[in-house]
């Protein structure tokens, strides 16, 4: 039993349809969206926003649920959730995968405690840079502030 099959007319580039009036012709490239460009996209963005939150705080984070916190004031969302999505187990484990070598330090101290760093690439470099003077100047102005005799309550009469 054999059958032969034609071209069937109704393919995605022949067909069009009217929509508002218009017509509007439906091709494959207005359906083309490579899942795989998709989630890379996606993923490099969620990569980026956890460099620039890291980067904010020239001296690091003292524990993972700190820079949550931070990330979620700033992104209006949970970076373990969106880890997760993406197939990593946790939020520590995206972080420690090679997909962000060379964007985070983590450092253990001896009580245990996790402490994140940012690692500034050469397209961020400048704007640390930056930060770091900024944060400086505000480690040694507060510094003299401390240094500076206490206001007297008292008052001077001559």
């Amino acid at each position: 039993m054999s059958s032969t099959f034609s071209k069937n007319s109704f393919t995605l580039s022949s067909s069009s349809t009217i929509s508002n009036g218009s017509n509007a012709s439906l091709n494959s490239s207005n359906f083309d969206v490579d899942p795989l460009k998709l989630l890379t996209s996606k993923l490099s963005k969620f990569r980026d926003q956890i460099s620039q939150t890291l980067l904010s705080t020239p001296k690091g984070f003292s524990s993972l649920s700190a820079f949550i916190d931070d990330f979620c004031l700033f992104y209006g969302f949970n970076p373990s959730e969106r880890a997760r999505s993406f197939g990593y187990f946790s939020l520590y484990e995206f972080l420690k995968s090679d997909y962000m070598k060379g964007r985070v330090c983590f450092k253990i101290n001896f009580n245990g405690e996790l402490f994140l760093f940012p690692l500034a690439d050469d397209n961020t470099r400048q704007i640390f840079n930056q930060i770091l003077i900024s944060y400086d100047e505000r480690i040694q102005r507060n510094k003299r502030r401390a240094n500076l005799r206490p206001f007297s309550k008292r008052r001077n009469f001559y």
